[in-house]
Order: C-alpha cells, then structure tokens, then sequence
C-alpha cells in the first residue's frame, strides 16, 4: 500500500513538472529567485505537500478556476473558448478555502507548479453549426466599418479579429459605374434598353469596317438581324480602351436634337410669314481651316450632338444621311437627309468653308444645330412624305447643317489603285478607276488629282495611288438595344419596309502617278523580274499589291456591267399576331453604259 501510494505521487509530481508552461520556465532559468523557489518546491517537504494538496483536490473532484487570462485567444470569452479550451495555469491559491487551507500552512512561498488539465471526452466532440456561425460572426471583417483607434477599455470586451479590422486603414470606395439613359418621348421608347451616359473623350474610334458587320443584301433592311443592333461598351473610354463612335451618341441627345427642331413650328411660322431661323455670318476659314478635324466626342457648349454620314458630294456641297435610325424613324423622316454647304460653321474654329475635295464618301459628323434651306423657307415646299423621297439626294432637303464638326478618319496613304477607262467630256476628263479594297468603280475628275497636268496625262491600264480605306457601315442602325425578344421582332417589322438607298462611289483624293519604281516593276515582273536578287524581302507584299488590285478591278468590270432592279412586294396575313414580309425581286438588266 505504501509503495503504490509513492508511485502515484511521483508521477503526479512529474506530470505536474512536464506540463508546465514554456513562459514560466523561461522565467524561472531567468530569474535567480525563482530557482531557489523551484529548489524549495523540488525538495522532499515540498513535493510530499504539493503532491498532498493535489491529490486532495482530486478525490473531493473539486472544480478549478482559470484565475489567469489566455493570451492567445479573444479576451472577450468567445465561443472558442469554451469548445477548445487550452490548458489553464493553476496556482497556489484556490478559489475554495476550505480545501486549500494545508497549502498555505505547508509552504508560505507561492507555488510556481503547473498542472494540465485534462481534457474531458464531451469537449472532443466536433462543435456544433451554430457555434461554428457564432463564430464566424465573431471574426467576421465588416468592410463598412470605418476604422477607428480602440482604447484600452475597448479592447478588453473586443477579439483579436475586431482589434487587428480596427487598425486597419480601409479607402473610400469609388463609385465607377455610369449613368444609364433611355427614350423618354420616342415613340419606340418603350422596345429598347437603357444605354450608358455619354462621356466627353477623345477616345472613341470613328472607323466601321464593313466587312466587321452584317453585309446588307439588295432586299434591304429586312434581310438584316443582327446588324441593325449595335451592343454598347460599358467601359469608359481611355487610351486602352476605345469604344466605337456609336457609343458617343445618347438617347437624350437624339431626343433633344428632334425637339429643338421641330417640324410643325416651322410650318406655323412660315405660314404666318415670320423670319425663319438662319445662319449668321462668319469669316471664312484659310487652308488650314478647312482641314480641322475633332477627336471623339465633343460638346457645343452644353450641346450633345447626333452622328451623321456624308451619302454622296453635292455641288459645293455634300448630303448627309442619318446614322441612327431613331433620328429620322418613324415620324421624323424630314431628318434623315441634311444638306451640307459653305455656310456652315465648323464648331472647331468657329469659322465656315471646308474643302470638298478632300472629303470622301462615308465620313462622319458631329451635327449640332439645323436651320430650313432656303427653297423650304421662301416657298410652300412641301416636307417629305415618304422616306424614298427625303433619301433622295436629288430632291431638296427641308433642314441644312448650321454648326458641325467632322471626326478624324484614318486612312491608308498610298493605296494601288487602278485606271479601267479614261472618258473625255467637253473640256474634262473623267476617269474610271478602281481602288484596293473598294469593290466598286469610282469615277474620278480633275478636282480629286493633286497635279491638274498629272491628271491629264493618265491612261488606261496603268496603276496610281491616294490616301484611301476600306469600305465603311452603310446603313443605318439602332442606337439602344431592344429590350426583349419580342421587342427585336418589333423593331424588325417596322424596318421590313424601309428603303435602302446606297451611297455614292467613294472617289478617293490626292490621285498621283505610282512611282516609277513600281511601274518598272511591274514592267519587268513578265520578263526576268530581277526583284528576288535586288530585294526579296519586299516580293511578297509587291505581289499581293499587284495581285489584289488587278483581280478587284476585273470583278468590278463584271460588276459594273449590268444594272440591278430591284421590285418589292409585302406580304401580310389577317393574323394581328403576325408580322409583314418585304419580298424583293432583283432582275439584272444590262447597264446602258456597259
């Protein structure tokens, strides 16, 4: 009985010894004192009596009190806490006097021994979902909560998480998103999405491939599906990110460029013999004035403009056609077709002129301000009463262009192109040439040459150059999505019957001669084509200007030799639900000037 009750002593006094806490240790090798402390304890008295006090305390089952906070966990007594409890450091003195009294009558020193405590098999069990939400809630970061400098009352009720998400220095968020615009007074409004707010930026491209789009066909507007929609780009635009000019025009801006030019008020006043609106004069603009071009979107002062194309050249002049269908559709057909003259002024340099010569089939325009032409003003015109009749070129247009911009084009300097036929009329030469890329003859005179005498020096089957591009969106289209399908096969039906006339040839300028090396080339590609030994790197790319140029001009030729007629015939059903069909015939007919 004696050697038993030994042996459970010394290994309680060894558990006691090898559970202590790693800090405690390190203070007591530190600290002098502590060693003669741990001495006393060490000694035959003190661990007869420690070990007494410890296995009194374990036969009454008596619970202990954790007296001395854990620094590794939330002081807050957190739910992790009570699931995962760590080993607590018991000293000396116990919260039950009654037990711990032979202590304090064995050792007046403080006892620096450390018992672990053991861990019962309830307290093993995994936690339980609500504890493991308490606490995540607990160490939750809260990304709305400002940071603020906790004080040392706070932080004894707060956790570790909350004090380190109190420290921390947390930016303002910025707001990157953009206003959304919709149709408040157009008659369509309620079959189309919202658009984003237009932003002023240079940053816009202004070039629309036509091989990027859906090619539209003889039938018109009602062989199209997806070409007549245009998806916006969300992003702003910067330098990386450029969205298409398209985007620059707002709902709002189409909406108040219709209101501010009201039909109807024009009428009334010209029924009444009031002075309609005009432009007022201004100085004419030098050279370089007449070049001046603008980037992106640009205002008028708090204008916002609408976008429109240049359909074909027109005296002094020019026509320019609609790019959005929601301009001029469906009861403002007066707008679909705007004259162009030297009286307008270009917002840019506040003066008016421009050089016709230097303008191709097209190019874009920012368009703020209309004013009546002068035949709608001083006689009893009547408005359009069809969109055949306002698209037109050859009829007069009711509005003419007051304030204006053009956008920068990006062309490709020295396009091959080649000279089909040369035709002398009267004192003029005209000249039927066919450019890279076109797919289409141009007919060409004197004005679109930078030498007069160079001009007239031109001859068949020879190769010249100019500044040129490739063939652009020719149609109209939607300047906001449709809001749901059956939107879209709304849209679609109010299109079905609109005409589609296409623009004029695109005539380039500053037409020269090609360079006497390439038409030396050419001359000597049939015989030894000496170009591999002087310079072979350059052989593919003459070749595919060679190649490209010809084979394009033998399929315009083709092209050009019989004229399309096209008949249009609707096809509607007695179904409400149904929507009409446009069926168009197209009967070639040989051209009179094939």
């Amino acid at each position: 009985m004696t050697l038993s009750f030994f042996l459970s002593l010394c290994i309680d006094v060894s558990v006691a010894i090898y559970f202590r806490p790693r800090r405690q240790r390190a203070d007591i090798n530190e600290s002098p004192q502590n060693t003669e402390n741990v001495n006393r304890v060490a000694s035959t008295e003190g661990l007869d009596a420690h070990a007494y006090n410890n296995l009194n305390c374990n036969e009454q089952n008596q619970p202990l009190d954790d007296t001395v906070p854990q620094t590794d966990h939330p002081m807050d007594g957190s739910a992790s806490q009570k699931i995962f409890p760590e080993p607590s450091v018991l000293t000396g003195e116990r919260s039950d006097e009654n037990s711990c009294t032979s202590q304090s009558q064995t050792s007046p020193e403080p006892d620096l021994t450390v018992k672990k405590r053991r861990i019962s098999e309830p307290e093993m069990k995994p936690p339980s979902a609500d504890i493991l939400v308490e606490m995540i809630d607990t160490h939750t970061i809260e990304p709305g909560v400002s940071p603020t400098n906790a004080s040392s009352e706070q932080i004894g009720r707060m956790s570790a998480s909350d004090y380190r998400v109190s420290q921390l220095k947390r930016k303002a968020p910025k707001i990157s998103g953009r206003a959304m615009h919709s149709f408040m007074e157009h008659p369509w409004r309620h079959l189309f999405k919202p658009k984003p707010a237009s932003i002023v930026s240079p940053f816009y491209d202004a070039e629309f491939p036509a091989d990027w789009y859906e090619e539209i066909k003889p039938s018109g507007y009602t062989g199209l599906s997806k070409g007549l929609f245009h998806k916006p780009n969300n992003g702003n635009p910067t330098a990386s990110n450029q969205p298409k000019i398209l985007d620059a025009v707002s709902p709002l801006a189409i909406e108040s460029f219709r209101r501010r030019h009201n039909l109807n008020h024009i009428l009334e006043l010209r029924e009444q013999n009031s002075e309609l609106p005009s432009i007022p004069e201004v100085g004419l603009g030098d050279a370089t004035d007449e070049d001046a071009f603008v980037e992106g979107l640009v205002r008028d002062g708090y204008t916002y403009p609408v976008l429109y194309r240049l359909k074909t050249p027109y005296g002094n002049g020019a026509k320019l056609g609609s790019v959005h269908i929601e301009v001029c559709l469906p009861d403002r057909i007066d707008l679909q077709t705007l004259s162009l003259d030297q009286f307008a002024i270009n917002v840019r340099t506040g003066k008016r002129g421009f050089d016709t010569a230097k303008m191709m089939v097209d190019d874009l325009f920012w368009v703020y301000s209309l004013v009546p032409t002068s035949k709608f003003a001083t006689t009893k015109m009547p408005p359009p009463q069809n969109l055949r009749e306002a698209c037109d070129p050859q009829n007069t247009t009711v509005w003419r262009v007051h304030r204006f911009a053009p956008i920068r084009r990006k062309l490709t300097p020295a396009t091959p192109g080649y000279v089909v036929d040369i035709t002398k009329v009267k004192r003029d030469v005209i000249a039927k040439i066919y450019m890279k890329g076109s797919r289409e003859m141009t007919p060409i005179t004197k004005n679109r040459a930078i030498n007069e005498r160079e001009f007239f020096q031109l001859k068949r089957n020879r190769f010249i150059i100019a500044p040129y591009r490739k063939p652009q969106l020719a149609y109209m289209v939607f300047c906001n999505m449709y809001a749901s399908v059956q939107a879209h096969k709304e849209l679609r039906s109010h299109m079905a019957d609109v005409i589609y006339v296409p623009p004029a040839p695109r005539a380039p300028f500053g037409v020269e001669r090609a360079p006497e090396l390439f038409e030396s080339r050419i001359k000597d590609k049939p015989r030894s084509f000496s170009m591999f030994q002087q310079d072979p790197k350059s052989v593919p790319r003459f070749l595919d200007e060679v190649y490209s140029t010809t084979a394009g001009a033998i399929t315009a030729c083709v092209a050009n030799s019989h004229d399309k007629a096209v008949y249009s015939v609707i096809w509607s059903s007695p179904d409400v639900n149904s929507y009409p069909a446009l069926v168009q015939f197209q009967i070639p007919i040989p051209a009179e000037t094939g």
